[in-house]
């Protein structure tokens, strides 16, 4: 429906029923149908029926931002059970029963904590749920003082995100921003007056509030002896709840499942726990609360282990390859599942799928290069025409398609993660680039004299393909106009003088020969490459001839003057006189 509806405005959406035949998007104001919905009289429900192929709605939204990542089932009736959208509710006054509404937010924050119809949340738990920190998305306040000044951090960070932008929920529907920050705050207990008025002020702006007594939202949740009504829209349903020790049992399931993972991150664990779950999860009279549709103990996912990353340097960073003074030996340098080639014709090794969009090839070629990542503003910067900047959309859908080429590792994680919680774009570790591995070689090949150096020097430079940065059009990767083209020249040309020297030490010219030629395609004319093409050739008086001739012909060309003699070094022409007169002899 996101992809759909691109390019219209977006439709306020109230939430989504699910019945065993339908699913039904609940609009707030009527609206027309997109393609493949069937829009009811009053053009306010949206639905498609279950019974329908999904594979071509499933191909069509992959790596879609979640527009709705807020949507938490709150209870069903006979016929169906709704999800209510709480980003568009913004404020929900829960009423009643204390005990069902503790219930009832415990189930929320368990949806949303583990929610897969979500990308970036932040799962806010004022005064209960500390258990649940466990999973990434929840936070634990103790009070609501606490609550408000972790709105206001949440406002704060929203605001240098959003730059002026639309707001999150219109950037995602329709244009599917990979840009979306919301905060769910949930707090069970009672408010006063006073916390009430204070927390309604703080409400929008992606940030969303059910709370007991908070009076003065314009949605209501109340909770009697019928169930639950929810207002305006006059729905009665059966609430669904958990007990504390079934939020405990669900802590402990999440945190088994995170430990697992750290010693056996092969093993599927998330099944183990279930049964004592359903022992432990028994409420007062024995029996075992219903989870809604959208949730059941073995949706579960714990956050991944952090890995510990060695310290970078910060200029290698920007140059994409860890300093080479921390890594003496190439076999230390962290493995990486996909390689970004840009020594030659720009292409990605170990992708999932040939790159359709050069701009997405571009964005990748971009963050390998910048591994502390980058948000929205310098992508927009870097690879777009100064002239032409690119719609939110654009955006969105560049990073999507290099996310879908780029592919998944083999725990299912993405290698272009979803932008960070700081609005920030960045690539998996694994993730390096040729650049890094000829650094890491010539790096550790000068700690090494001998003929295992030498072979490094001679890998290094068999990584150069071709002109770096070419195969896009000239007006891709722009942005490695900034130095880093310098840089790689610099780096090869170094190298080649290297390498060249300890061939002509061992007694192999020819790979002293190899060596420069590399390095002369890249940067044209480098003096010290000729000097060292000639001390190769030197029991060769035709080619010495040949190359001095070459030489001077690039040096005419360049300089645009029929005598070139004059701009050739004294030591140069030195050398090539008492190589031509035999007069030089190489050790």
């Amino acid at each position: 429906m996101s992809i759909r509806i691109a390019g219209r405005t977006p439709p306020k959406i109230i939430g989504v029923m699910l019945d065993s035949d339908a699913v039904s998007i609940l609009l707030d104001a009527p609206a027309e149908a997109p393609s493949g919905f069937n829009g009811s009289e009053d053009n306010l429900i949206w639905s498609f029926s279950r019974s329908e192929r999904l594979e071509h709605l499933l191909t069509e939204a992959e790596g879609v931002s979640a527009p709705l990542p807020t949507l938490v089932s709150v209870g069903k009736n006979s016929d169906s059970e709704l999800l209510l959208n709480l980003e568009h509710v913004t404020a929900l006054n829960l009423q009643g029963d204390p005990e069902a509404i503790e219930k009832s937010c415990a189930a929320m924050a368990v949806q949303l904590a583990s929610s897969h119809l979500a990308d970036d949340l932040t799962v806010v738990c004022v005064g209960f749920g500390q258990d649940l920190s466990v999973f990434e998305r929840v936070e634990y306040v103790p009070d609501v003082a606490s609550a408000i000044g972790r709105i206001a951090h949440q406002h704060r960070q929203n605001r240098a995100l959003s730059d002026n932008h639309a707001p999150f929920a219109i950037t995602r529907m329709g244009n599917g921003s990979d840009c979306s920050q919301p905060a769910v705050v949930i707090i069970p207990g009672e408010l006063a007056g006073e916390e009430a008025r204070r927390l309604l002020e703080e409400c929008g702006s992606s940030v969303c509030i059910a709370a007991h007594g908070l009076s003065g939202a314009t949605w209501l949740g109340q909770f009697d002896d019928y169930g639950l009504l929810v207002e305006p829209i006059g729905l009665r349903l059966e609430p669904y709840g958990l007990s504390a020790a079934a939020v405990a049992a669900v802590a402990e399931l999440a945190t088994t499942a995170k430990d697992s993972r750290r010693t056996n991150p092969a093993g599927d664990i998330r099944a183990t726990p279930v049964a004592k779950l359903a022992t432990t999860a028994q409420d007062s009279h024995g029996v075992v609360p219903e989870m809604p549709s959208v949730l059941s103990p073995t949706d579960i996912e714990a956050p991944a282990p952090v890995h510990e990353q060695p310290p970078i340097d910060v200029e290698a960073r920007v140059l994409g390859a860890v300093a080479t003074s921390q890594i003496p030996e190439p076999a230390r340098r962290p493995p990486t599942d996909v390689e970004v080639r840009v020594l030659g014709t720009v292409d990605v090794l170990g992708a999932a799928q040939s790159f359709t969009s050069r701009r997405a090839l571009d964005l990748v070629a971009y963050l390998a290069f910048h591994p502390e990542g980058a948000d929205r503003d310098q992508l927009k910067t870097h690879l777009w025409p100064p002239d032409d900047p690119p719609s939110e959309s654009t955006l969105a859908n560049t990073v999507s398609r290099a996310r879908k080429a780029l592919g998944v590792d083999d725990n299912g994680k993405p290698y272009l993660p979803r932008v960070s919680r700081t609005g920030i774009y960045r690539l998996r570790p694994e993730v390096g680039t040729d650049v890094a591995r000829f650094e890491e070689l010539a790096s550790a090949a000068r700690s090494d004299a001998g003929e295992r150096g030498r072979q490094q020097l001679q890998t290094a430079l068999e990584l150069v393909r071709g002109t770096p940065f070419t195969g896009g059009g000239g007006e891709m990767f722009r942005w490695a106009d900034f130095g880093l083209r310098t840089h790689i020249d610099c780096m090869v040309d170094t190298t080649a003088h290297e390498l060249a020297e300890r061939c002509l030490e061992a007694g192999d010219p020819e790979g002293a020969r190899r060596a420069v030629i590399t390095s002369l395609r890249l940067v044209g004319v480098c003096e010290q490459c000729y000097r060292w093409r000639l001390m190769a050739a030197a029991e060769n008086p035709t080619e010495l001839r040949r190359i001095m001739a070459e030489l001077l012909g690039l040096l005419q060309r360049e300089s645009d003057q029929p005598e070139a003699d004059n701009l050739i070094s004294p030591d140069l022409l030195e050398l090539y006189d008492q190589l031509m007169s035999g007069c030089m002899v190489l050790s």
